[in-house]
């Protein structure tokens, strides 16, 4: 469970932080739009030759790490300098994503012991008790613990879009 919880919280956390935009080009040389911007303007052979290193699964991740800093290297001029904001961006946004999970896994023990309270009590009925769940997730203001608190109890009570009140999904 703690397992999953991390995932979850490392997926929400990362997911509004990672915005490296991409080739919106109409002419994409066959590639479909990608999110390295530092490919914009390569050709389609640099860019064959870029996938073919990511995509390379018996390398380890230090070697095409490699690989992709000479690939950047030896075209040099727009295309390294772009390179290398996007490896330093990736690099802040994997420590501002490390730092926001770990504030949000020290604090989650906060508010699931609330959670555990509504959960316990005996003194209300079911329908109270999801009324009374929504109405603690709806005054978390936090959006990435909210996400965590929503995929803990998700197999119980189902909050959110999809939940109670929620949008309701048409079928066609």
């Amino acid at each position: 469970m703690l397992l999953k919880c991390f995932m979850l919280v490392f997926f929400f956390a990362i997911q509004g932080e990672a915005k490296f935009g991409g080739s919106h080009s109409k002419e994409n040389h066959g590639f479909p739009p990608s999110i390295f911007p530092f490919l914009k303007n390569t050709t389609a052979e640099q860019k064959k030759d870029f996938y073919t290193i990511i995509a390379n699964t018996t390398a380890t991740k230090g070697e095409k790490k490699t690989a992709a800093d000479n690939w950047a290297q030896n075209i040099g001029g727009d295309v390294q300098t772009s390179y290398t904001e996007f490896q330093a961006n990736l690099s802040k946004i994997q420590t501002e994503t490390r730092a926001n999970v770990s504030r949000i896994i020290s604090e989650l023990p906060n508010e699931l012991t609330e959670v555990y309270k509504i959960l316990d009590d005996q003194t209300v009925t079911e329908k109270q008790e999801i009324e009374n769940l929504i109405k603690f997730y709806n005054s978390i203001a936090d959006p990435e613990m909210k996400s965590a608190l929503q995929f803990i109890l998700a197999p119980r009570f189902p909050l959110g879009p999809r939940g109670p009140h929620g949008k309701k999904h048409r079928r066609q």
